[in-house]
């Protein structure tokens, strides 16, 4: 885990790069939360 803490800001880039790590599922979750939230405000 990369270990995200709740209010932390991050680019997208650099959450890419964390899922390259094994077990980065945090980064997973914070762009599937990121992308869901874009789609569903447009």
């Amino acid at each position: 885990m990369v270990w995200l803490a709740a209010g932390e800001t991050f680019t997208a880039e650099a959450l890419l790069y964390a899922l390259m790590l094994q077990s980065a599922n945090d980064a997973a979750v914070a762009l599937a939360i990121n992308r869901a939230a874009v789609y569903l405000l447009s």
